[in-house]
This record gives structure tokens, C-alpha cells and sequence, in this order.
């Protein structure tokens, strides 16, 4: 199948003889569709119709992404520029706010990627029971 290209498309299928010739391939009836019977095999020779599931981020790669927030960012910029001014300016204590600003940009970053790992934790779940719901079509 060719995306966007209904001319292809449909130029293919009357290369195979038009709808009745390719339900005919399929093994499928126009009204009825496929029999109950031939769906195990057919699961089993093409495989089920559902999406694959999106690889789950890690912790780390969650805490490295809270770095990307621009008000982050310059909280730390801030804190080195504290830092390199408090040590100039009084070696013995002159450390303490820069230090200070950095811990809370740890924190915030480690409570962020918490949060966002539990709140992803939350969605597969969600996901996974709403997977399990039977649809009629």
C-alpha cells in the first residue's frame, strides 16, 4: 500500500480483478466478512490487529528531559554565576547560595521525573484495561 496515491491504489486492484477478486483472495465474504472459525488461524498466520506498545521511558531519560524547561535552565545559570561571584568575593562562605539554587534545581528535577514516571506508570495501566474491552464492530 502506497500512502497518499489513491490512483496507485486503485489501479492495483483492478490489476487483481476488482473487490470481488481480492475478497476472494482474502478469503472474506462482501456482507458477512470473515467466518468466526478462520480468525484464529488467520490471527495466527498474520497476526493481531493492534498497535505495538511505545518503548517506556527510563528514569533517567525522564530526569534528563526536565532539564529542556527554559525557567530550569536559568535557574541554574543563575546559581553557577551565584556560585563563581560567592567564591570571589568570600572563598570560605560565599558557596552556600549557588550551592543552594543548584540543590533546589536537583530537587525540583528528581521530584519531576517522579512525578512524570508515575503519571506514564498510570497511563499503561489505564491503557492496558482499556485493551482488554471488547468492541463490536
Amino acid at each position: 500500500n502506497e500512502p497518499q496515491a489513491l490512483s496507485v491504489n486503485l489501479k492495483h486492484l483492478q490489476d487483481i480483478g476488482g473487490v470481488s477478486a481480492l475478497l476472494e483472495l482474502l478469503g472474506s465474504d462482501e456482507d458477512r466478512g470473515v467466518e468466526a472459525d478462520s480468525v484464529s488461524q488467520r490471527r495466527e498466520l498474520l497476526g493481531s490487529n493492534v498497535l505495538p506498545s511505545t518503548p517506556r521511558k527510563s528514569f533517567w531519560q525522564l530526569f534528563v528531559d526536565t532539564f529542556d524547561d527554559a525557567t530550569l535552565q536559568i535557574l541554574i545559570v543563575a546559581a553557577i554565576v551565584s556560585l563563581i561571584i560567592g567564591v570571589y568575593d568570600d572563598p570560605a562562605t560565599g558557596y552556600v547560595e549557588g550551592m543552594a539554587i543548584l540543590a533546589a534545581c536537583l530537587i525540583v528535577s528528581v521530584v519531576t521525573a517522579m512525578n512524570d514516571y508515575q503519571k506514564e506508570s498510570q497511563f499503561r495501566e489505564l491503557s492496558a484495561a482499556n485493551d482488554e474491552v471488547d468492541v463490536v464492530v
